[in-house]
């Protein structure tokens, strides 16, 4: 089943799709909503709605006997394993004292330093910005982001820090009315949003900004985000926004692609259909890889230097190992099953139950998916004890977690945000400590 017979048994089906894909989602939702918060946590976009309409898409191709029971159980049981070990680890780490924890001490030399570090972090990234748009490959851009940031990726994960971090901490100031300058702060992160969800390129990275914003207001203050006639206001005013950014790049990405008249919706805009096709994408490894049993055919034998990579870069890990980096990952080798002679870097990310299904088999994957959950669910108990805390501390966590969730897509890559944001917090309290001492 290639992606166009996929699209029109989907399309033909799409009731059955709508409410298994509800139902999948509730479950998920009340499920984990203990665990990490209602429905303005980050981790219900990447988890609960990403899963929970690719659960749907793998659930209907068994009942019309597209997949065995093999994988259904496959994933079925990952998902399973990861609930109950992140709840029980979320449970465990909770009950520490994280307030003593090493980047809390790290978070306090920072604020001694506040303005300065704030300064100098606007202005790393507005340099940054600047080389970026001078170097990357426009052409590319709205093909694939990843084709266009090919030898940026070092300036690209940096980038993606900061626009977090700072976002984060001017909706922290906005909130805490620092020195009077709420309109100020607000505009501030309203921009840096924009900027950064521009140069990001992913079509959800305007959302991304909304909740770190969000979360950050809520950590910090434990602020409830009530409904009511002016968060409705405003809620109408954010939807329209993301709307607007979603189907300009939409429409940026059918021009580039040719994707001009619709196929399957023919009453409505071709950006509309790509909007249902890009949630439906949700699933695409699993429609590409599932029917006829082709993920068997996908053999890595050694992923540590896939991990390697996704920390270090392909530049330097290629002095070591003589791999094709850009075409080792598991949710590229899905993608060249299909199209072989595609040089275009791009493909479907990898979620943790195929990953680890086909770096260490099924016993191994099992272990694989515990230990993703024994990372995530550490990151996750950082949060809850973050009230009242100094703006530097609730703005490094906040960055931290929204970047950890990515290990549940592609796990490499979440390794390597979560590797990433750990160096930057030193690196921040590193430069905080030398302006101590220079004070002094």
């Amino acid at each position: 089943m290639n992606a166009e017979d996929f699209f029109y048994f989907i399309f033909l089906n799409y009731q059955l799709f709508l409410f298994l894909s509800f139902i999948f989602i509730v479950c998920i939702y009340y499920a984990y909503r203990d665990l990490v918060g209602n429905f303005l946590d980050p981790f219900h976009f990447t988890y609960t709605f990403t899963f929970g309409s690719a659960y749907a898409v793998v659930f209907l191709l068994y009942i019309f006997n597209y997949i065995t029971f093999f994988y259904l159980f496959l994933i079925a049981a990952n998902g399973f394993v990861f609930f109950v070990s992140f709840k029980y680890f979320t449970t465990v780490f909770s009950n520490s004292n994280l307030s003593n924890s090493l980047i809390y001490r790290m978070s306090l030399t920072c604020a001694r330093a506040e303005l300065y570090i704030l300064a100098c972090i606007l202005i790393t990234y507005c340099i940054f910005a600047i080389v970026y748009l001078s170097k990357f490959n426009s052409t590319l851009f709205y093909t694939s982001r990843f084709e266009a940031n090919r030898g940026l990726g070092l300036l690209v994960r940096i980038m993606d820090f900061l626009r977090y971090f700072l976002t984060a901490l001017f909706a922290i100031y906005a909130v805490r009315r620092k020195k009077g300058l709420f309109l100020t702060y607000i505009i501030a992160a309203v921009s840096i949003s924009l900027v950064g969800s521009f140069l990001s390129g992913a079509k959800i990275a305007l959302l991304s900004h909304i909740y770190v914003a969000l979360l950050a207001v809520y950590i910090a203050e434990n602020k409830i985000i009530r409904i009511n006639c002016k968060n409705i206001f405003y809620g109408i005013i954010i939807t329209c926004f993301i709307s607007v950014f979603v189907f300009f790049t939409l429409n940026k990405f059918s021009i580039a692609l040719g994707y001009t008249q619709p196929m399957y919706f023919t009453d409505y805009p071709v950006e509309f259909e790509l909007l249902i096709k890009r949630i439906i994408a949700n699933a695409d490894k699993y429609y590409l890889s599932l029917p006829n049993e082709l993920l068997d055919n996908i053999i890595i034998n050694n992923p540590l230097p896939i991990f390697l990579n996704s920390v270090f870069g392909s530049s330097f890990m290629g002095y070591f190992y003589d791999i094709n980096f850009s075409n080792v990952d598991v949710g590229r080798q899905i993608w060249l099953l299909w199209f072989p002679n595609d040089s275009i870097s791009r493909g479907p990310t990898n979620h943790f139950d195929l990953s680890g299904y086909v770096y260490f088999g099924y016993w191994g994957g099992l272990i694989f998916t515990i230990f993703l959950a024994i990372v995530l669910s550490k990151i996750n108990s950082f949060k809850i004890f973050t009230h009242n805390l100094n703006s530097f501390y609730v703005a490094f966590i906040v960055t931290l977690y929204i970047r950890s969730l990515a290990i549940l897509l592609t796990p490499s890559v979440g390794i390597s945000n979560i590797s990433d944001s750990l160096l930057f917090i030193f690196f921040i309290w590193f430069i905080s400590s030398i302006l101590k001492l220079v004070k002094k």
